[in-house]
């Protein structure tokens, strides 16, 4: 039997548990999440933008529990890289592919903007942002996918195959969002303490180990989005 940290392969792997997810546990209770993406997806097709508002203020109300169960002073920057998670997957569900008219899906846009900024102000969090162009997004997932593997690493031990599976749900609908359809992107992290190149989408499918050495000085400013390897 595999056990690390109080985790043994005997327990079913659970991604509401997984530390990364501490203000998103109830999307990912009983796979809450994967149900909450389907559901949009089929009122995307019947054109139902109703469900599709209800369905988002609903799941919204369920992350303001976490945050104010689980927040505590030091947790800004993980609440906002969490925040900017969850709209980022709103918004490339909405607009991947082009189901809605352009002002549908700019009215839902708008909505999931407005319930970002009102979820920020549970615990007055001022200083997050987030800019939509493609460039921006690709980078903070960067940083929230290496930031969620350093605190998610003692499950990921026990839990390497269905881990591995999770992270195919968690970032599927945004890479095919973000990701071109002809070629590919590679992405470079370069600060003091790291060097990385490697495929935008393989990155964020990997739960290989990083060394985490200067992690937490790491910025967008050190991520580098280009098309080849050249």
């Amino acid at each position: 039997m595999v056990q690390t940290q109080g985790y043994s392969k005997s327990q079913e792997f659970d991604e509401s548990e997984l530390p990364s997810n501490l203000f998103l546990t109830s999307l990912h209770k009983d796979k809450n999440l994967e149900n909450h993406n389907k559901d949009i997806e089929t009122y995307k097709s019947q054109n139902n933008t109703n469900e599709i508002i209800s369905k988002i203020d609903a799941s919204f109300e369920k992350i303001r529990q976490d945050i104010n169960y689980n927040y505590i002073n030091t947790d800004e920057i993980k609440c906002c890289r969490d925040m900017n998670y969850y709209a980022d997957l709103l918004n490339s569900i909405i607009k991947s592919p082009d189901i809605l008219s352009k002002q549908i899906q700019n009215d839902l846009i708008s909505k999931v903007h407005q319930e970002w900024v009102k979820i920020l102000q549970v615990k007055n969090i001022e200083e997050c942002t987030r800019e939509t162009d493609l460039d921006s997004i690709r980078k903070r997932c960067i940083l929230k996918h290496m930031h969620d593997l350093k605190i998610d690493k003692d499950h990921i031990m026990v839990y390497s195959k269905e881990y591995k599976k999770y992270l195919g749900d968690k970032w599927g609908k945004i890479i095919r969002y973000t990701n071109p359809l002809i070629g590919g992107l590679y992405i470079k992290i370069e600060n003091d303490s790291m060097g990385i190149i490697e495929k935008y989408d393989y990155f964020l499918y990997s739960s290989d180990y990083i060394c985490d050495n200067g992690m937490d000085k790491l910025s967008t400013d050190d991520i580098t989005i280009f098309t080849n390897v050249d």
